[in-house]
């Protein structure tokens, strides 16, 4: 028996044909290969589909690695507004696959009454919601703008990977996106924020060894900043920040991008007043609280940088359910940091104890074993040290030095 084209779960109603999920006043739009997996879910409800079977099913046709289906299951857990820790619509099955928990329900479409006086009726109704709709915040739901923000989504993910290929995937992204909605706000944040990473990041040739780059006062201090192209991208990248501040003065990440712009200008008092505003928006952006510290460094504050980074960590474990792709590469090395700013201030019990939060979620991270077999052995924990060190070159087959 086919499969219906719409499907009803509990308040959402997926229109496979339509590629939306709706509810209410609210329609999302959903990637093509996203809702294919949604119906295939939804085919065997409370049934776990293994990763195999479900990389057969849908990407069939093409050659994917497993985080395709691990962005598409984020994806629709977005969607949804659904918590992948305390799941009420897709659960993942450990080493096994995934089960959407919701049985659906068919929807029958009845064929639309088009009597003169039902037309009237809806013409009607539109005039009023034009009307009564506040000033210039008619709701845009053309195809345009929805692929803009699908593509800036895609390209946000690129971005937070931090590697060369995936900050130029990135600024592909963002400028075909700038081409096509001029107006978008978010895609011109974003490239002046990739912008400024090939700055920071990648001023060396392609196909040489990266700059082991992680702060912002060593990137300023080696001048990074100064030369030619550098001041050629950090101009650009001004130019889009201020543009997106004014097209979305309410988005927090406009000004995390202008504040990010001035920093490495070294403004940094522009830079601290845009950060400030990104905070006001939204006091959880984790990257804002981390830009911030690099500037209360700067500035000699160590004590309220540390309090920035901890705010930082905490903001990234509330929203990892929503954005895994973006916070998974850095929460652990953010925790690592801030274990080492304990550590340079002589409180190495407090440093300890961020080390083993790292080990608790991330086992086997080199940088947080190396640092705690540091401590274990300072505190005449030898046996225990060595105990770990060997773990780790056992479990990873890492040739890591945990001297000490």
């Amino acid at each position: 028996m086919q499969q219906p084209e719409c499907l009803v779960i509990d308040q959402w109603l997926a229109d496979r044909k339509a590629n939306t999920l709706s509810a209410g006043s609210v329609t999302k739009k959903i990637e093509p290969k996203t809702m294919d997996l949604l119906f295939l879910l939804l085919s065997k409800p409370g049934q776990v589909l293994s990763k195999d079977e479900i990389m057969r099913a849908i990407w069939s046709d093409t050659v994917v690695g497993e985080d395709t289906l691990a962005r598409a299951v984020s994806m629709l857990r977005k969607a949804f507004e659904d918590n992948a820790k305390q799941p009420r619509y897709i659960q993942t099955i450990p080493k096994r696959g995934y089960r959407f928990l919701k049985s659906p329900r068919a929807v029958t479409h009845q064929k639309h009454n088009t009597h003169p006086i039902y037309w009237l009726l809806g013409a009607a109704a539109a005039i009023v919601i034009v009307l009564l709709w506040p000033k210039g915040e008619l709701p845009i739901e053309n195809t345009s703008n929805q692929q803009a923000e699908r593509l800036t989504q895609l390209a946000d993910d690129f971005y937070y990977q931090f590697k060369r290929a995936d900050n130029e995937a990135a600024i592909n992204l963002y400028e075909r996106v700038i081409a096509d909605a001029p107006n978008y706000a978010p895609s011109q944040s974003g490239l002046a924020n990739a912008l400024v990473q090939k700055v920071l990041r990648w001023p060396n040739p392609i196909n040489t060894p990266d700059i082991n780059h992680k702060k912002l006062i060593d990137a300023i201090q080696q001048g990074r900043n100064k030369t030619p192209q550098a001041k050629q991208y950090l101009s650009r990248a001004q130019a889009l920040a201020e543009r997106a501040s004014r097209l979305a003065p309410d988005d927090p990440y406009s000004y995390r991008a202008l504040g990010l712009v001035y920093a490495v200008q070294e403004d940094y008092t522009a830079a601290k007043d845009a950060y400030q505003k990104a905070l006001a928006l939204d006091p959880q952006s984790w990257e804002v609280l981390v830009n911030m510290s690099d500037l209360l460094q700067i500035e000699g504050n160590d004590l309220e940088a540390l309090n920035h980074l901890e705010k930082a960590h905490e903001a990234m474990k509330q929203r990892y359910h929503s954005k895994p792709t973006q916070i998974r590469p850095w929460q652990a090395k953010l925790a690592v940091a801030i274990g080492q700013q304990y550590e340079k201030l002589g409180q190495l019990q407090e440093a300890e104890i961020w080390y083993r939060q790292v080990l608790s979620y991330s086992p086997y991270h080199p940088e947080a074993t190396v640092a705690l077999t540091h401590i274990l052995a300072a505190n005449g924990e030898t046996l225990q040290a060595q105990q770990l060190c060997q773990q780790l070159r056992q479990k990873t087959e890492s040739m890591t030095d945990c001297s000490y």
